[in-house]
């Protein structure tokens, strides 16, 4: 069962996924969308934060509520169907608490 404490894949999302290096944190990001200035004429990404690349693992990352919005499918099917919500309930505690 997948939880947000528990590592998943980097979603293989081509173009999409980028890193973002500080101190000795990688965070891994999500490309949602892009904005055009329109007085610079250039676009811009929209980016969020999806999770925390695991070092000794660099192809898996601990998700964060980010992961689950934008890619849900995916995180039901490693948690066998059940969604974050039916786990920790509508609080958004930890299960039992």
């Amino acid at each position: 069962m997948a939880t947000l404490s528990s590592p998943v894949k980097i979603p293989d999302v081509k173009g999409k996924i980028s890193f973002n290096k500080k101190a000795d944190r990688t965070y891994v990001r999500y490309e949602i969308g892009r904005t055009y200035n329109s007085t610079r004429k250039n676009t811009n990404p929209q980016r969020v934060v999806i999770g925390l690349q695991i070092r000794n693992a660099p192809t898996l990352m601990l998700p964060n509520e980010n992961y689950e919005k934008y890619f849900r499918k995916d995180f039901e099917a490693d948690d066998g169907g059940e969604s974050l919500r039916g786990i920790f309930g509508d609080s958004g505690g930890a299960a039992g608490g």
